[in-house]
């Protein structure tokens, strides 16, 4: 071989293994991006249920589901003053994007910035009304009441979609997951909560029944029900030694006891005979019910209220002053707004908007009758108590659905903080509260109270502050700092499952372990020590909640059953049948 082939030969070889390198180098590279980025989605399905759930608010409508069940204020001036009626509602609300003013100029706020100025990221919150004066027209407005926390990767976040290269080049770390807040540059998470299962009855038995008064057990029945908005209210039904059943119910924190029968009544009007075949199934052996529901009849009776009308009147006059009334509302319509506000929430939204009233409160006196029915049973020793501590029993309450809560309670603070100020000033000054005066109403909405400064605090400390309870058993505990200490650490915040700090000081003679049916959801090793040891979870890397709920139609499923062999629940109950009840409707047996 010559000099000058050979040296052909060593150059090509060069060039060929050159090559060769450098597709390895190419295929290295894919295969490092295309781990990254698989590692990226796991770690972030390990944190979704926060950001799912705060995207909720604004990709599955949540947050018009929120304004949709606010109230509409009535002004009702006193006919001396010459005023006239005002009506006005919240008819959409608006959050913004992060930003900020510099120099009179608006710019976008990114996460990194908020820590550095140490300052919160937050948005405007915008609401928009509508108000009637007399019998004018519907005039609309609107109003930026405060700046509400936003969620960092969330939808209303400038890093929401971002990939792993843009959030370095926005200064952000390019493994961010979000999930969390930023208030005063620190960074505040919401810990995901255990509470009972929505729409679902549970037969309990608990010492604390006892002390309502001094002729309660401590048997009963107990359902948490829960609307599309995630708002809760939940209705308990007690045993008494007498015999009876009374229904319980918490409006602004206060507890209120009605006797199961007048609720019957005020649902449907039924007839005396008609409640007495519910509640005993037609069941000729069912002597211990049987003489109960005589006696629970016999009771209402001496009320001496003959219809519906009667029984809605009655419960009005003596619940006016409770639910704030109106002077010009009359006391049935206070009766029947206590039982639609107050009774078996869910149901409207189970049933869907084609449900007449009729329809809505059949199946809320259904689902009474079955709890009164499963109530009687676990007197009787014929079931079990549930479990209230088994997974089957728990749902979770996520850190997006507790904010939407906390928001929906502060506009219709907001409504009713200006329905009090317009009063005031019709009692002390009549010249100073002209309500045709559009003057008036500007300087009104100006001075309102600041909603996104609330949500801050909530955030901030953790602590809630509200009228109603939100039907939650703790006032304090609902937030954390996200501790950086290392990266698992981090990392456990977002998988952390608390059963509530109630029952940290609740006394109990009961072992806090975990359940056989919480293997593979549950972490059984994960737990603190002190008093929150076995009521401090961490959910396992497999574990995953859901964010979306059920499309099937309620109708759909009905039809199923019925097909099975499931009977309607209109027809006479026989003796030996069992309910079928599908999100806390009773839709056969």
């Amino acid at each position: 071989m010559s000099a000058a082939t050979e040296n052909f030969a060593n150059a090509l070889n060069a060039a060929r293994s050159a090559e060769i390198d450098k597709l390895a180098r190419q295929r290295l590279k894919s295969q490092s991006s295309a781990n990254v980025e698989a590692n990226s989605a796991a770690l972030y399905e390990l944190v979704a249920p926060h950001v799912e759930s705060f995207n909720w608010m604004f990709e599955e409508g949540g947050l018009d589901l929120c304004v949709r069940n606010l109230p509409k204020i009535t002004i009702t001036p006193p006919p001396e003053s010459g005023q006239p009626t005002a009506q006005m509602y919240i008819s959409n609300v608006v959050i913004g994007k992060p930003n900020f003013t510099q120099g009179g100029d608006n710019r976008i706020l990114l996460p990194h910035m908020a820590r550095e100025m140490r300052t919160t990221y937050d948005a405007p919150l915008t609401i928009f009304y509508e108000k009637k004066v007399g019998e004018g027209a519907w005039e609309s407005g609107s109003r930026i009441v405060g700046r509400v926390p936003i969620m960092v990767r969330s939808v209303k976040c400038h890093l929401h979609g971002l990939s792993r290269a843009e959030l370095v080049k926005n200064k952000e770390e390019a493994g961010e997951w979000g999930g969390y807040f930023i208030v005063n540059g620190n960074e505040r998470l919401v810990r995901l909560l255990i509470m009972p299962r929505r729409n679902h009855i549970f037969a309990v038995e608990r010492s604390a029944f006892t002390k309502r008064g001094p002729e309660y057990t401590k048997f009963g029945t107990t359902i948490r029900c829960v609307r599309n908005d995630q708002s809760a209210l939940t209705v308990t039904v007690h045993y008494l030694e007498t015999g009876s059943l009374n229904v319980r119910f918490v409006h602004r924190k206060q507890e209120f006891f009605i006797p199961a029968v007048l609720v019957l009544k005020a649902l449907t009007g039924m007839t005396d005979r008609e409640i007495y075949e519910k509640i005993t199934q037609n069941d000729p052996e069912a002597a211990f019910i049987s003489e109960r529901a005589e006696l629970m009849i016999r009771e209402a009776k001496t009320l001496k209220l003959r219809s519906r009308s009667d029984v809605l009147a009655y419960l009005g006059r003596h619940f006016r002053a409770v639910t704030g009334a109106e002077p010009t509302e009359s006391d049935r319509a206070v009766g029947e707004r206590l039982i639609d506000e107050h009774i078996f929430i869910h149901i409207p939204d189970v049933l869907g908007p084609d449900a007449t009233p009729e329809t809505i409160n059949r199946a809320k006196a259904d689902l009474l009758i079955t709890m009164i029915h499963r109530t009687f049973l676990l007197v009787q020793d014929k079931i079990k108590p549930d479990d209230m501590d088994a997974m089957s029993s728990h749902e979770c309450l996520l850190p997006g659905y507790l904010y939407a809560m906390i928001l929906k309670e502060n506009l219709a603070e907001w409504l009713y903080l200006i329905r009090s100020r317009i009063m005031r000033d019709l009692r002390t000054s009549q010249k100073r509260a002209r309500l045709t005066d559009p003057a008036y109403w500007k300087k009104l909405v100006e001075s309102s109270v600041d909603v996104g400064r609330k949500l801050k605090y909530f955030i901030t400390t953790g602590n809630l502050v509200s009228r109603s309870g939100l039907d939650l058993m703790q006032v304090s505990g609902y937030t954390i700092g996200a501790e950086k200490l290392n990266y698992y650490r981090y990392l456990s915040h977002f998988r952390s499952i608390h059963r509530g700090q109630f029952f940290t000081t609740m006394k109990t003679t009961s072992v806090r372990k975990l359940l056989p049916e919480s293997w593979g959801f549950l972490c059984p090793v994960h737990t603190p020590d002190g008093s929150p040891c076995g009521l401090l979870n961490h959910l396992t890397a497999p574990c995953r909640i859901l964010t979306r709920f059920c499309r099937v139609p309620h109708k759909d499923i009905v039809s199923l059953l019925s097909s099975l062999g499931m009977v309607d629940p209109r027809l006479p109950a026989t003796h030996g049948s069992l309910p079928v009840l599908l999100d806390g409707v009773l839709v056969g047996r």
